[in-house]
């Protein structure tokens, strides 16, 4: 098993770099067909958010973003830690518009049945699921 670092999966996307979008796409084909294996991390996932969300560089939908990261979460041959978290995740940075961060808070929040989110920020307000309270 390997690790797919989040140049990977950004070429993909943006093929900004055509030899390398085509090695990219390649060995996700292999992972998505079980031929290889490999693991993303949570870190990988907001940096891949990150950048191609990112209004100076690519500006990609937050749909786009996401049907995207579904579909690397769909691999056969991809195993990822709290996967699920991921995909709640994804699905509130698309539909409630908040920061990827701020829905990987909300998706740990609910996870593990926490009290709430202790912040500044106001849109958390947004989200019914979790409470939220300045300090």
């Amino acid at each position: 098993m390997e690790l797919i670092d989040a140049n990977v999966l950004i070429r993909v996307v943006v093929r900004d770099q055509p030899d390398h979008a085509v090695r990219a796409r390649r060995f996700l084909n292999d992972v998505g067909a079980g031929v290889q294996t490999a693991t993303v991390t949570e870190s990988a996932l907001v940096e891949v958010v990150h950048v191609l969300s990112s209004k100076r560089l690519y500006n990609r939908p937050r749909a786009e973003i996401r049907a995207f990261l579904d579909d690397v979460l769909d691999l056969r041959g991809l195993s990822v830690s709290q996967e699920g978290l991921f995909r709640r995740a994804l699905e509130l940075y698309a539909e409630a518009l908040i920061d990827f961060v701020d829905a990987l808070n909300v998706s740990h929040v609910e996870r593990a049945q926490l009290d709430g989110i202790v912040t500044f920020d106001l849109h958390y307000n947004r989200i019914t699921s979790v409470s939220s309270r300045e300090p």
